[in-house]
């Protein structure tokens, strides 16, 4: 990796899981932050603010004023230097710096002069993202204005942690819903059996044989019950599908966040859904990420005019769910080397086809992300021909 070309992190893959331990939807959280963007340019006294999240592939703004919201290949961002930082970071003349000033931002007609980055930390060294304050016209901030600025960023690190934990509390309580709801499906057959068998001992004179007989069914109806319980409490804490987040919502929020960039780069992305969209599914965040850095290894490694295809597919077998994703290129491939390196976790980072750069961390961080899901990720690549990743993910029934 050549890192004389971009900042990166020393603690870029803890970073990532970090980030990726948070389970956001950018596409909700949009609309979140539009008073702290306010607040921030207020202080400021600039135009333009912003408040971005730095992922392995691009930067994403969930906040702005003064400015409509993009995404931004990460290697183009400004922000992806203030990460490396636990302090603020101020250019007072962009286009006299030779890392921004052929970038398009510098030029009509945003014609943007001066960036102040403050990160937003986490834990101890791990920058998650930014809240930068962007103008045309050089700025000074004085001590005051730095220290309130500095009580916005902490402010957008904890509604980000609220946003989690009441993601987190929210599907623990669907999960109990769903649990109540099949509690009182499972437990109906053997209590009518242990009811009716009481009954026909309570209202007939049975002799001692009939008798055992049915004290050996109310046994084994109870002994049902018994496992019924000793299930839920072995697996209360497993992830409950999400009724509202299907294959076709999985469809349209990749079409949001990653169209964009494909027809940046007049590359055309095509996303199939096959069967199994009516059943909910589980792990939304991290299905996001994980077919959002596919799609975006994709993208880095396609030229203009290639194409991009995804097949969303659940299948059902036996009693059970697999959801499977297969992302497409028609990229530049990889060597049987690199595929060895591959399937040893030692992939580096290597150029796109419009010299993009690469950080390295997107496929070791998506072969994470599924083994935590107790699932495995399937690879073919031939060099110009392009490479076809497979993920296969078990899901609840």
């Amino acid at each position: 990796m050549d890192t004389n070309y971009f900042p990166v992190p020393k603690n870029e893959f803890e970073r990532l899981k970090t980030l990726s331990s948070l389970n956001l939807d950018y596409t909700q959280l949009q609309q979140s932050f539009q008073d702290l963007t306010y607040l921030a340019a207020k202080i400021a006294g600039t135009k333009i603010s912003l408040i971005n999240l730095i992922d392995t592939y691009t930067q994403w703004t969930i906040g702005a004023h003064g400015i409509e919201m993009e995404q931004k290949p990460r290697e183009d961002s400004i922000c992806q230097y203030t990460i490396t930082k636990d302090r603020p970071i101020q250019i007072r003349n962009l286009s006299a710096d030779k890392r921004f000033k052929n970038q398009s931002y510098t030029k009509n007609p945003l014609n943007l002069r001066y960036y102040l980055g403050l990160p937003l930390q986490i834990g101890k060294g791990i920058n998650i993202g930014t809240l930068c304050l962007l103008d045309k016209i050089p700025h000074q901030m004085d001590r005051e204005q730095l220290r309130q600025l500095k009580i916005i960023a902490q402010e957008i690190v904890h509604r980000l942690k609220l946003y989690s934990a009441i993601d987190t509390l929210q599907t623990q309580l669907n999960d109990c819903r769903q649990s109540k709801k099949k509690v009182a499906h499972d437990i109906r057959s053997p209590l009518s059996g242990i009811m009716g068998l009481a009954q026909i001992l309570e209202q007939q004179n049975t002799n001692p044989d009939e008798s055992l007989q049915y004290i050996q069914m109310i046994l084994h109806s109870s002994r049902t019950l018994m496992e019924l319980s000793d299930e839920m409490l072995r697996s209360h804490r497993k992830s409950i599908p999400d009724n509202n987040f299907n294959l076709t919502t999985l469809k349209e929020q990749l079409l949001k966040l990653y169209a964009p960039q494909t027809l940046g780069k007049g590359i055309a992305l095509e996303i199939i859904v096959l069967q199994g969209n009516k059943y909910g599914l589980q792990h939304k965040s991290k299905l996001l990420q994980i077919v959002g850095n596919l799609l975006s290894n994709s993208i880095k490694f396609t030229p203009v005019g290639g194409n991009i295809d995804v097949i969303l597919d659940l299948q059902h077998t036996l009693g059970s769910q697999i959801l499977k994703i297969t992302v497409s290129d028609s990229g530049i491939g990889m060597s049987k080397e690199q595929l060895e390196l591959f399937s040893n976790s030692s992939l580096t980072s290597t150029r796109g086809t419009q010299d993009e750069y690469g950080f390295g961390f997107g496929l070791p961080l998506v072969c994470q992300l599924v083994s935590e899901l107790k699932g495995h990720l399937q690879v073919h690549s031939q060099i110009g021909q392009g490479s076809s990743f497979t993920v296969i993910l078990p899901q609840e029934d």
